[in-house]
């Protein structure tokens, strides 16, 4: 016990200095700092600091008085217990005068203060600002228009301003300096774009400058109810009888979106009148009530693309159809169109006889039906062989192909044939549409033509996002030009599809403030001819791997492939579990296109991938057997 004793006593005598170096308070902050803190959103003073002396973790606590340090005055508590040396106040105001001190503490206690720091803030300059006024004004009776609204939009940015006209038509805007839109509408009045013209892309810019206060009265036109035509015509056989008939007008907007206007059944003298308003476009389309007659557009067209396009600047005639007896066999695709939701939509489809199948001088070649309210369509008595099948839905929404998986495809290569024989009805077809993105500011336009330069009427065009995604497309006219007029700005690539036709020339576009939200993009395109060699090789700008057809096949299909330059090239076929089962290519070979025919009466039905390798390029696409 006493050696116990004796040891505790050592051990307190040794131990007692430095318990008391532990247990000191902390020592003042040093190097107390106060830089202003400027910018567009705040005004504050940013205080930084050097911890004291000390041998255990202390915080630390701001004491804040308004005024210098000479000033009388109460310094009071702003901030506690703060672990890091600086500290952000922002209750402060432009030109204010601040003093602060800094304190240390611990389980010890609380350090004397630092030594003060004295800070003055500056009185920021006045912000910058633009005035837009005037007044909307009918321009016609020259009187105000109450109520109206007037909109601002930076040529450089989205940033947008609104403001709505009082009771006197009176607007007033205030905004930074810059350059701008200047947009101005009312119910029952046309909105315009300064200087008096419908368009973004046409508008003249508004500079603003600081301090600027200009004044824009605007004159509005009042929309006028269109006048009322009539379109007529009669739909008949080819031995001129009249036929029982539903005829529609399609309202066409810039030659590419459609919207039924109006339905009209003929009479017993087969005549029809549909009622259109000025202005308008139209494409008519008529289907016999007996399904002993095709479907048909005006003027002998059997697809939307090409049909006639009928402005109506007055009342129509002569809007003839001769409707065509339908071969006499019991086959034919039934399905759907469907939206993302698997809604059905309301289209025109067509199905185009693929290049391969056997026909004859006078086979009809395509089809073309408008679904019902539901989305559902029916063809019959079809000339047998591989159909690919198109729809092109009614609204905001994207045309597509028939695949198997239902994916968005722009181009009949990618799509999936559907194998119509004597004797079957093929069900269940459907074709799936997806959305269109939001519509946008900018155009864009251009003309298409074939190699030789003469203009193609029917082709879609497409705009084509980074993420092949389909922004935005068009049907050419008859003189081969389109436009896309509601595209989100951005940068695309632009492609054309026609059925039996390849597209050899694509052009990049970026549409945005720059170039006013507008930008030209003309295309070529080229009838799809096979041929063991392609004589023109300097038309061919990639190496491209086309889709067999028929597809599906049974047994036989063909393939058709473009080389860019010289060099070995390998064609093969793997089934789905990477294993090879053909070589249909190996060798040296010229840059020019090629086909090869490929037979699989040895191969069990399934799917099956063709590979490409050229001069270190790999390209691959599926096909599938049907036995």
């Amino acid at each position: 016990m006493k050696k116990f004793l004796l040891t505790t006593s050592f051990l307190m005598f040794v131990l007692s200095p430095l318990l008391t170096v532990l247990m000191a308070q902390p020592q003042p902050p040093q190097n107390l700092t106060a830089v202003a803190i400027t910018s567009t959103h705040h005004t504050g003073v940013k205080l930084t600091w050097q911890g004291g002396t000390a041998t255990t973790p202390v915080r630390y606590k701001i004491y804040k008085k308004e005024g210098t340090i000479a000033d009388t005055g109460t310094y009071r508590l702003l901030a506690s217990n703060l672990f890091r040396m600086d500290f952000n106040d922002y209750r402060v105001v432009p030109g204010g005068t601040y003093s602060y001190y800094v304190t240390a503490y611990n389980n010890s206690g609380s350090s004397d203060p630092s030594a003060p720091a004295e800070i003055t803030l500056g009185t920021p300059p006045p912000p910058q600002s633009a005035v837009l006024s005037g007044q909307l004004t009918d321009e016609t009776t020259g009187l105000p228009v109450p109520r109206g609204y007037a909109k601002l939009f930076a040529q450089n940015s989205y940033y947008t301003k609104y403001v709505q006209a009082d009771s006197n038509g009176n607007f007033k805007i205030r905004v930074n300096p810059g350059t701008y839109y200047l947009l101005n509408g009312a119910m029952g009045y046309f909105m315009e774009y300064y200087d008096n013209v419908p368009r973004i892309q046409d508008a003249t810019p508004v500079v603003l400058a600081n301090g600027d206060s200009l004044v824009y009265n605007v004159a509005l036109a009042k929309i006028v109810p269109p006048a009322i035509y009539t379109v007529t015509g009669t739909v008949k056989d080819a031995n001129g009888n009249p036929l029982k008939a539903r005829v529609y007008g399609y309202k066409v907007r810039v030659n590419t979106h459609h919207n039924m206007v109006s339905g009209a059944m003929t009479d017993s003298l087969g005549n029809f009148t549909l009622r259109a308003k000025a202005g308008d476009t139209l494409v008519v389309y008529a289907r016999a009530q007996l399904y002993d007659y095709l479907p048909e557009y005006w003027d002998n067209k059997t697809t939307f693309a090409e049909a006639d396009r009928i402005p109506v600047a007055g009342n129509v005639t002569g809007i003839d159809i001769v409707l065509e007896m339908r071969p006499v066999l019991a086959n034919g695709i039934t399905g759907s169109v469907l939206d993302t939701n698997g809604t059905g939509v309301m289209s025109f489809v067509t199905a185009f006889l693929q290049p391969g199948s056997t026909i004859t001088p006078n086979t009809k070649r395509h089809y073309s039906v408008a679904t019902d309210s539901l989305g559902n369509y029916s063809f019959n008595n079809m000339t047998p062989g591989n159909y690919l099948l198109f729809a092109r839905p009614q609204g905001n929404l994207k045309p597509n192909y028939y695949t198997v998986e239902g994916v968005q495809v722009y181009n009949w290569r990618d799509a999936d044939s559907v194998v119509v024989d004597d004797v079957t009805m093929v069900n269940g077809i459907n074709i799936k549409v997806y959305p269109r993105p939001d519509s946008g500011s900018s155009i864009i336009a251009g003309v298409v033509r074939d190699p030789k330069g003469v203009a193609v009427n029917g082709v879609t065009v497409y705009a084509v996002d980074n993420n092949n995604e389909i922004a935005g497309y068009a049907i050419t006219d008859k003189n081969g030009r389109y436009i896309m007029d509601d595209v989100l700005p951005g940068a695309y690539t632009v492609t054309a599809d026609k059925f039996d036709f390849f597209t050899v020339h694509t052009n990049s576009v970026d549409v945005n403030s720059n170039n006013h939200f507008s930008a030209t993009a003309d295309l070529s395109i080229a009838p799809n001819v096979v041929n063991d060699v392609k004589d023109n090789v300097s038309e061919i700008s990639s190496y491209e791997l086309y889709q067999n057809y028929p597809n599906p096949f049974n047994p036989n299909t063909t393939i058709k492939y473009a080389l860019l330059n010289n060099g070995e090239v390998s064609l093969k076929v793997y089934n789905v579990l990477g294993k090879e089962v053909a070589t249909l290519v190996n060798g040296y070979k010229n840059a020019g296109v090629y086909s090869v025919t490929f037979d699989a009466s040895a191969l069990s039905s399934g799917v099956y991938f063709y590979t490409l390798e050229a001069n270190g390029i790999t390209l691959a696409k599926k096909l599938t057997l049907l036995k």
